[in-house]
């Protein structure tokens, strides 16, 4: 199989058909570009762009999505065999580090949400395309300066040389079943069509700022959470199961104009600049501008647990890093209370 450079041609699961014509004709336009032809791996063969995803993937799949990604030749090879290091191909685990920051690392390449905060807010960090995403910006950075692989660990204690073996069959099958199809990079695709950061497909659509009459207050135990209309079935579904776990799990979601406003004040300042221009990253604690919050678009939480904030490490942050994905929710990791539907 030739890794194409410039164009990922997705694959489809099922049947073997793309999935709506404008979907088929711009894969088979970027192929046609490329040289090469569209890609239909064998049914069921390719990874899903939607989740849920297993809780374990298989090495095949680390490999489309490291190939995917960007990763060619031997680095492919070395990506898989990273991932298989650092956290046993499980897209949703967590490990938190023992530095004065406290700093934790996310999924598949246990990105470090702390030292990698730029590539951890372009995507969901339990999606695997974006997390493989997330890992090859990281690797092209260190590449700039010539450190490689040594920006994880487990490289640099060769800790990833015992999963070559494994990482080089990968690597080989992947090449086989791309090949068996037609010659082209396998990229995300299948039942759900193109990736897209959690939450339901009709909150994809929301771009702004939402009036009060699109927003829903859910009520639970320890009170209401007001969210966007398209995403309160799942946080309803997500209180519930917090309430059958035990946990003292609130929170409050949609945020007016004004109340961003108020907010921005309290946490950032009180000058003109303060309010409407300083980055969220130098306010205490972060706070989006005006007219940029995912609150103000119904679509973020910021929880509590019990009588205060959800804190890194305690029950309710332990549920949610295990459970929120399947109800849409993504944790921004600069704030351990905050989720949305795209991480940020």
């Amino acid at each position: 199989m030739k890794f194409l450079a410039a164009v990922i041609a997705m694959v489809v699961l099922g049947g073997g058909a793309m999935m709506g014509m404008g979907y088929s004709q711009q894969s088979a336009a970027a192929a046609s570009a490329a040289g090469g032809v569209s890609c239909v791996l064998p049914p069921g063969q390719g990874l899903p762009a939607v989740g849920p995803w297993p809780d374990t993937l298989d090495a095949v799949h680390v490999a489309q999505v490291a190939a995917a990604a960007g990763f060619t030749g031997p680095d492919l090879t070395i990506a898989v065999a990273v991932a298989s290091a650092e956290s046993s191909h499980r897209p949703h685990l967590t490990n938190q580090n023992t530095d004065k920051h406290r700093s934790v690392d996310y999924g598949l390449w246990q990105i470090n949400g702390y030292y990698h905060p730029e590539q951890m807010a372009t995507g969901d960090w339990a999606n695997p395309w974006d997390n493989a995403r997330m890992a090859h910006s990281i690797w092209e950075e260190s590449q700039s300066w010539g450190g490689g692989w040594g920006s994880w660990v487990t490289w640099k204690k060769g800790l990833h040389t015992k999963y070559m073996a494994q990482a080089t069959a990968a690597v080989a099958q992947l090449t086989k079943l791309g090949s068996d199809a037609g010659t082209c990079l396998p990229g995300p695709a299948g039942e759900g069509g193109a990736a897209m950061p959690g939450g339901p497909t009709e909150c994809a659509a929301v771009s702004g700022g939402v009036p009060e009459n699109q927003t829903v207050p859910v009520r639970h135990r320890r009170g209401t959470t007001t969210v966007n209309r398209c995403l309160a079935a799942n946080v309803a579904a997500l209180f519930n199961a917090a309430q059958g776990a035990g946990l003292p799990l609130g929170g409050g979601g949609y945020r007016d104009p004004a109340g961003q406003i108020r907010t921005r004040r309290a946490n950032c300042g009180t000058s003109n600049y303060d309010i409407y221009q300083k980055p969220s990253t130098a306010c205490s604690p972060p706070t989006a501008r005006p007219g940029t919050s995912m609150h103000e678009r119904g679509l973020a939480i910021d929880f509590t647990c019990g009588d205060g904030t959800v804190r890194l490490g305690d029950q309710c942050s332990r549920w949610l890093l295990a459970n929120s994905k399947r109800f849409g929710l993504t944790n921004w990791p600069v704030e351990s209370w905050h989720w949305s539907t795209n991480g940020r």
